[in-house]
C-alpha cells in the first residue's frame, strides 16, 4: 500500500529515517497518516527479518511462517481467509480468559463488599473501587475477545471474496498491534 505526502503529493518512502518527515519535501507527515502507515512499516520490517533469518539458515518464528505462507496465497481465496482467521482466533483467545479473570475478581470484590459492609463499613468502601476497576479492565477485554470469533464466523463456501476480506479488515483494525 502506498501512502502519499499531503504536501508534495509523492509516495512516502517506507525506509525513510525520520518517520515524521517526508523524505522528498521535508514536510511534516500528519499523525493520521503515520498511524495508517505503521502497520505497513511493521510488516516490511518483519519481512526483512524473514529474509535475513532465511539467509542465515535460522528457523523462522510462527508469525514469520504465517506471513510467508500468506504472501504465497491469493488474498481473495478461501485458503488465505482460513489461515488469517485461524491466526486471529488463536491470538484473541487469551483476551477472553483475561476478561473473565478480571470480571471474577470484580465479582469477588463485590461479594466481599456486601459481606464486610455489614460488619466494617470503613474497609468495605475500599472494595467498591476495586469492583469498578476490575469491571473496567474485564468487560472490554471480554467483549473484544468474543467479537473476533463472531466476526470471523465460518461463512458458506459460496461467500464472495469481498465479504471475507471485509471481515478480515474489520478484525485487523481492532487488532492494530498485530502487523499480520
Amino acid at each position: 500500500m502506498n501512502f502519499v505526502c499531503p504536501s508534495c503529493k509523492r509516495v512516502l518512502d517506507a525506509q525513510r529515517k525520520k518517520r515524521k518527515q517526508c523524505s522528498s519535501c521535508g514536510g511534516k507527515v500528519p499523525l493520521g497518516l503515520l498511524l495508517a502507515e505503521a502497520g505497513s512499516v511493521a510488516l516490511a520490517k518483519e519481512e526483512a527479518s524473514i529474509e535475513a533469518r532465511h539467509r542465515e539458515g535460522r528457523a523462522l518464528s510462527k508469525r514469520q511462517k504465517l506471513i510467508r505462507m500468506l504472501r504465497g496465497l491469493d488474498p481473495g481465496g478461501a485458503e488465505f481467509y482460513t489461515a488469517a482467521a485461524a491466526h486471529f482466533r488463536k491470538s484473541n483467545r487469551p483476551n477472553r480468559t483475561y476478561g473473565l479473570f478480571f470480571l471474577f475478581l470484580g465479582f469477588l470484590a463485590l461479594v466481599l463488599f456486601v459481606i464486610i459492609g455489614a460488619q466494617n463499613g470503613h474497609f468495605a468502601w475500599v472494595l467498591l473501587p476495586a469492583y469498578l476497576w476490575f469491571g473496567v479492565l474485564g468487560l472490554p477485554a471480554l467483549y473484544r475477545g468474543r467479537a473476533t470469533p463472531r466476526i470471523l464466523a465460518e461463512g458458506s463456501k459460496a461467500e464472495d471474496e469481498n465479504g471475507r476480506l471485509r471481515r478480515l479488515r474489520t478484525v485487523a483494525v481492532h487488532n492494530s498491534a498485530d502487523p499480520n
